[in-house]
């Protein structure tokens, strides 16, 4: 009952507050966003060539989000399916699976796949809630401009510099299922010298068993920056995670993952060039319960790109721009090899008349073992008054096998009750990329903070890797051979769209609600399209701000979903049925000899909805290793400091 304690507190105290502006704490919703991630040349949301939705930072704080990934539920065509505790996956538009690499994600530009499966794994990201600036989603293929695995879109993190922290922060915040976090964030700008640092910790129960740990995470990164001009910059980023933590991984069952994640990067800008190093490296120790044996992974990836901006004429811009990957991969008993690929990409913006925009852009890329696979794009925007923009776009985009597709050797017994079930999956080296083709329009108003948008769109997938159970012999009734081997699957349609308002409701309220509709079907197994793509989601919510009081309460539905459940014996598609979530924060912000110090509530699933988002494990069934989702109310301190 503390936290509805604390609930009235706020009420009460919020009535004698100072009035503050509250317009100041909704300014995001008047003044535009420049977003970055659609293209190479930032530019207005509105005027974006692709699919731009924006979740600031100030939104992330206020939304009763305890991950990341929680954050982007209220996003539009955002797929979020919670595995475990400490494992969300996110996709965009369908086709979500527990190793997603149809969805790249991004930190700072920078790409965050990890692994043999090129996944990534949300909750190890070194990096704190409180320093990131915002995310910007971009929806729909963009190979065109980021090469593999941005199939379905890109989710770019862009953290806060040391000159918009400009001080420091501590966070403490517990609740049910023993949850603790507790973090440190403090930055500066010192004339041409710029630094950050961040320290976090974060441990949990299980949802579906309060009384059993479900893993604790420590995370610490920094940054050094220097301007020895006005049109130079320099910077090193590093970053770590240490955890240990319970996930699943598809046929691979439940694991307990143990090891590090970290990564360095260098970045240098120089008017308008810019050139990034990026290393990566993994090293992991994992435990499997379903097979009951451990394995050990090591992986190492390092990225280097560069890039040019050339103003060709006032209405006539261009970035150019070259990388190479190189990555290795060694899990003991399962997969021990590497991959290489050079890129080279173009993009042109065009404006042919006042009100007309063209952006061409198109991408080449050459992995080893692979031929060179080239993504165009193509976008006009009209905008035939200042407040409305129409936008068609089309393009290409594509995935490349993993490591583990093309080279996994696996073999093991498993024995259940007076059964040996003697279990060998393989890779393929000849598999094919993963291909899409896209074709949207939309259509974007915006009068102060009343926002409305409309989109469309329509996919034609190709070459869908995947894995299936090729093959069972029963050589007696305790004697029992599986073979699972990875193929291409012919071929998958997909439509749909998303509609979205945010609208004010006096000076204090703000207001938002998104609809979803997904549509994918196979030309020859329907099911396996459409495995964790919802048909309709359904998003709405108020903020509210008076003085130094906030609030902020979202509602999530989303309908059935399909996924299959990898039984050993028998596999088939098995529906898990439709859910609701309630979230809420409320928080308080104290001034006079308090001033810095802010108490909040942050409810995820308040009233308590048990339900599940994947397939949970039963008896042979390897399945998606779902874990039944409950409630989890924390009250949380901060305290900001100069």
């Amino acid at each position: 009952m503390g936290w509805l304690c604390l609930v009235g507190l706020l009420f009460l105290a919020a009535g004698p507050a100072r009035a503050q502006a509250s317009d100041d704490l909704f300014r995001f919703f008047a003044e535009e966003a420049r977003v970055i991630s659609a293209s190479r040349i930032p530019q207005a949301e509105s005027q974006a060539p692709a699919t731009v939705y924006v979740v600031s930072g100030e939104e992330l704080r206020t939304s009763g989000s305890q991950t990341l990934w929680d954050a982007l539920r209220a996003v539009p065509g955002v797929d979020i399916a919670l595995f475990r505790t400490f494992q969300g996956r996110v996709s965009i538009r369908g086709l979500n699976k527990s190793f997603n690499n149809r969805t790249l994600v991004l930190v700072d530009g920078g790409s965050t796949s990890l692994g043999s499966v090129d996944q990534s794994l949300w909750e190890v990201f070194p990096l704190l809630l409180a320093e990131v600036e915002r995310i910007e989603v971009v929806e729909g293929p963009v190979s065109a401009l980021y090469g593999a695995n941005a199939l379905n879109g890109v989710i770019n993190i862009v953290t806060k510099k040391p000159a918009q922290l400009g001080g420091g922060l501590i966070s403490y915040g517990g609740g049910e299922r023993q949850t603790q976090n507790a973090s440190l964030l403090y930055g500066r700008q010192l004339g041409k010298m710029g630094y950050k640092f961040g320290l976090a910790w974060r441990t949990t129960n299980r949802f579906e068993d309060a009384d059993r740990h479900a893993g604790t995470t420590y995370r610490g990164n920094g940054q050094l920056s220097y301007a020895p001009g006005p049109h130079t910059q320099l910077s090193l980023t590093g970053g770590l995670t240490d955890m240990d933590i319970q996930g699943s991984g598809d046929w691979l069952s439940l694991a307990q993952s143990k090891g590090k994640v970290g990564f360095l990067r260098a970045e240098g800008a120089h008017r308008h060039t810019h050139a990034q190093v990026f290393l990566s490296r993994t090293d992991l120790d994992l435990d499997f319960t379903f097979w009951g044996r451990q394995a050990n992974e090591r992986d190492h990836t390092y990225d280097f790109s560069v890039d040019h901006l050339i103003s060709l004429s006032e209405r006539s811009t261009a970035v150019i721009g070259a990388g190479y990957r190189n990555s290795n991969s060694n899990t003991s008993n399962y997969v021990s090899a590497g991959s290489s690929m050079w890129s080279a990409f173009a993009e042109h913006r065009w404006q042919p008349a006042p009100r007309w925009e063209l952006w061409t852009s198109a991408r080449v890329d050459r992995k080893s073992h692979t031929e060179a696979a080239l993504s165009p794009r193509l976008s006009l925007i009209f905008t035939p008054v200042p407040s409305q923009t129409l936008r068609l776009s089309m393009g290409t985009a594509y995935r490349n096998p993993t490591v583990l597709e093309n080279y996994l050797a696996f073999t093991d017994q498993v024995v259940v009750g007076k059964a040996q079930i003697n279990v060998e999956t393989v890779g393929r080296s000849d598999l094919r990329p993963e291909q899409a083709k896209l074709i949207e329009l939309a259509y974007q108003l915006e009068r102060g903070r009343f926002r409305t948008r409309l989109v469309g769109f329509h996919y034609q997938l190709d070459d869908l890797i995947y894995s299936t159970i090729s093959g069972v012999t029963l050589s007696s009734p305790t004697d029992i051979a599986v073979r699972v081997a990875f193929g291409n699957q012919a071929g998958a349609k997909a439509w749909g769209g998303e509609t979205s308002v945010e609208f004010p409701w006096g000076k204090r309220v703000t207001g938002f609600a998104n609809y979803s509709y997904q549509d994918l079907s196979g030309a020859t197994d329907p099911a396996a399209a459409g495995a964790g793509t919802p048909h309709h989601k359904l998003n709405g919510g108020l903020r509210f701000a008076s003085g130094r009081f906030s609030a902020n309460t979202s509602a999530h539905w989303v309908s059935h979903t399909l996924w299959l459940d990898r039984n050993l014996i028998s596999p088939r598609y098995q529906r898990v049925p439709a859910y609701t979530l309630l979230n809420l924060h409320l928080g308080y912000a104290f001034g006079g000899p308090w001033q810095g110090l802010e108490l909040g509530l942050d409810a995820f699933n308040l009233f308590d909805h048990p339900h599940y988002e994947t397939l949970p494990t039963k008896d042979l069934s390897i399945g998606q290793s779902g874990e039944i989702v409950r409630a989890r109310r924390t009250l949380n301190m901060i305290y900001r400091f100069g």
